[in-house]
């Protein structure tokens, strides 16, 4: 009884140590969310929940249409030193035909950690081809948050505030093009990029935006049917949209 009982307590100790976050259940399209991160604040304790989810099946280049038998968080970078990472499964190591999850960043910033943190998230994918397991690495570099200092007030609890931001992306979805219309208050130069939903880049291009509102088509002719990921970059921050090819 007692060995029965220690073999309890240790399940259940093993159990807690990978549930410590819950996914989004409303997620319904792959990627990593949510697409911006609340800034900290130095002295005040973090704690964010990153949800991911991927497809069973898909196509990648040059293999074509493949099978992901499994995924694994392999790495997840760029935090404070003192920040720790938590996923609600073991090794970080995900099977079926949902491949969702999430992992939990957590700790509490000092006056070192004071700036734009960039996550830098390195995953791991299992394909399937001819039968036999096949690694695919993927990185993901598109989660960043700050960390203020202690005489800051968080200016975004919830959600980043931008000098510029994503007016409408039309149409979307789109087959052949789309036009990203973007509002900025200031001259500045910003990157279009866009990444399929296992972080592959397929469109880079740097555009010069002026105050008010600037349209930009993107030519999307070559791009397989399926979601995406744009993201604005700028000196003023990251905004990154779901897309979709018809």
């Amino acid at each position: 009884m007692r060995q029965f009982i220690l073999l309890f307590f240790a399940f259940f100790i093993s159990y807690n140590a990978f549930t410590q976050c819950t996914p989004d259940a409303s997620l319904t399209h792959s990627g990593l969310f949510p697409n911006i991160l609340p800034d900290g604040k130095v002295g005040v304790a973090y704690n964010q929940t990153i949800t991911f989810q991927f497809p069973s099946d898909t196509t990648i280049s040059p293999f074509g249409s493949v099978h992901i038998d499994s995924i694994i968080i392999q790495s997840v970078t760029g935090f404070p030193a003192s920040f720790t990472k938590d996923c609600n499964a073991v090794a970080c190591k995900y099977y079926g035909t949902s491949l969702r999850g999430c992992m939990k960043i957590a700790g509490t910033p000092t006056t070192a950690d004071t700036g734009t943190k960039k996550l830098v998230i390195i995953i791991i994918a299992k394909l399937k081809l001819a039968g036999q397991p096949v690694p695919f690495p993927v990185t993901d570099s598109s989660l960043s948050f700050k960390v203020l200092s202690s005489g800051v007030g968080l200016s975004r609890g919830q959600a980043q505030t931008y000098s510029f931001g994503i007016e409408q992306i039309t149409p979307n979805p789109f087959t052949d093009k789309t036009v990203v219309s973007l509002t900025t208050s200031k001259t500045e130069k910003a990157t279009l990029a866009i990444r399929d939903i296992l972080g592959k880049e397929v469109y880079n291009h740097e555009v010069a935006c002026k105050p008010g509102l600037n349209n930009f088509t993107i030519d999307t002719e070559s791009f397989k049917a399926g979601y995406y990921l744009l993201s604005v970059i700028s000196p003023s921050g990251v905004i990154t949209k779901k897309i979709t090819k018809r």
